[in-house]
């Protein structure tokens, strides 16, 4: 019996001196509430350290936070889950459940907790960076609307118009200068859908490559603009 126990106590020791090293915190607490372990390196960046917290109230040191003290109640309860915890500004990744006896009552809890305070922010910070990029591809799809509406759509129903009456024309001059006027309308939506093709995705972009993209379009920007652009 005793060497069971003395093989108990190593094993403890050793879990200890693990959970010393790792970003984890792990406690234990009775039905009333009361903290009777509490251990890991985690605990640095809550402002404790190991074994401090025992013999405090989990209600009572969280009585302004109902959902820390929720979780506590869910696993004194019989429930086992995982949760996200913010304390402080150390973000936990919790795994809570009942600790039971013989008979399968519930005696208490027992908690693990990982620092995942950089996965959350990298995680915040890509959702917000992804909100962006959604908001600059929707002003994109606006501006692109409006060109084809207001440019080429306009010039595309004037050639009609011209196309309409050069149909209507009996005068034989008069269909070939309406003609005309459509075959120059022609160049012009060309031009303007060639245009737009080139601001949606530059030929070059395939042929040359990235920066020589860019630097074109630079520089059509400054003609555009009449600003010198280099």
């Amino acid at each position: 019996m005793s060497e069971r126990r003395d093989d108990f106590d190593d094993a403890e020791r050793r879990v200890r001196s693990l959970v010393s090293f790792l970003p984890v915190v792990i406690w234990e607490v009775d039905v009333e509430g009361i903290i009777t372990l509490s251990e890991g390196k985690g605990l640095a960046a809550l402002g404790f350290a190991p074994g401090q917290l025992v013999g405090l109230s989990v209600f009572e040191m969280y009585k302004d936070r109902p959902d820390l003290t929720e979780n506590t109640r869910r696993a004194l309860r019989g429930e086992e889950f995982t949760a996200l915890s913010e304390v402080g500004d150390v973000v936990l990744e919790v795994r809570m459940g009942p600790k039971r006896d013989e008979q399968g009552r519930v005696i208490g809890l027992a908690g693990v907790g990982i620092d995942v305070t950089e996965r959350v922010r990298m995680e915040k910070a890509e959702h917000g960076f992804s909100r962006r990029l959604f908001s600059v591809l929707e002003d994109e799809r606006r501006r692109l609307a409006r060109e084809l509406h207001d440019e080429a759509g306009q010039t595309v129903t004037a050639l009609k118009l011209l196309l309409d009456r050069a149909a209507r024309s009996q005068e034989a001059a008069e269909m070939r200068a309406l003609i005309c006027d459509a075959t120059r309308l022609c160049g012009s939506v060309l031009e303007e859908l060639r245009r737009i093709s080139l601001d949606l995705r530059p030929g070059s972009l395939d042929v040359l490559g990235l920066l020589p993209s860019v630097e074109e379009l630079v520089l059509r920007f400054g003609r555009a603009a009449g600003i010198a652009a280099n």
